[in-house]
């Protein structure tokens, strides 16, 4: 392509003379070029507006899909709704715990009357388990035949409500046929017999040293013979 200003002939494509950079014309498009693929197809039809973008008849702005219909939702205007035809009636909804109260409530006292600690009727005194930690008089607790519960719960036996280290049941002290045994209940701080873990029942025997929590128990125990000499039975004529 030759430059229009200084005559100078330059190469095919070039906007601008190499030589004095004066503006060159485009050259005019072949009228044998062929189209591409893109070029010959036709233009794209207007694109179909949807729901959202749609104006709803009679009103400026367009569709909102969160909108409330007018007179809000009723059962009949669902389908399948508790209204129309043919629909099946909802579950009946069961209450749970929660429902029926606060579960983490205090719970009443118990009334007046009602059975706290099991009956010691009938159950011979074999022993006693004294502390002597804190009160320097000890605290005397009484050990009968059969079983015998350790915790802070009122329920048992031999109660330790004032150690925060002692389980609710904590352990069990068992006594059947003439000899004693500590049992550990699952307790969460352990239980010790002469300082030694208690992982199974182990027998306990007189002078013996028990520790639950912070609390320490001194056993003392009648023997089968003594036991048997105390507690005959009541004969009537």
């Amino acid at each position: 392509m030759d430059c229009p200003n200084c005559k100078r002939h330059n190469a095919d494509g070039l906007t601008y003379c190499d030589f004095c950079g004066t503006p060159l014309a485009a050259p005019s498009p072949s009228p044998h070029k062929r189209k591409t693929e893109a070029e010959a197809a036709p233009p794209p039809s207007a694109k179909r507006k949807t729901e959202i973008e749609s104006p709803e008849p009679g009103e400026a702005g367009g569709f909102d899909p969160f909108a409330q219909p007018k007179g809000g939702f009723t059962p009949a205007a669902r389908p399948g709704g508790a209204g129309s035809p043919g629909a099946a009636a909802a579950p009946k909804k069961l209450k749970t715990q929660f429902d029926a109260g606060d579960p983490f409530a205090t719970p009443a006292p118990a009334r007046p009357g009602a059975p706290e600690a099991p009956s010691a009727q009938g159950r011979r005194i074999v022993g006693w388990l004294v502390t002597f930690d804190g009160d320097p008089d000890g605290t005397s607790f009484i050990v009968r035949e059969g079983r015998n519960g350790i915790g802070r719960d009122a329920t048992n036996e031999i109660p330790l409500a004032d150690d925060g280290m002692v389980s609710g049941t904590h352990a069990y002290l068992i006594w059947r046929a003439g000899r004693a045994r500590i049992a550990d209940h699952n307790s969460q701080n352990g239980t010790f017999l002469n300082e030694q873990d208690v992982l199974e029942q182990v027998e306990v025997k007189d002078g013996d040293v028990i520790r639950v929590g912070r609390t320490r128990f001194l056993v003392r125990l009648l023997d089968a013979d003594k036991v048997a000499s105390l507690w005959k039975p009541t004969l009537q004529g």
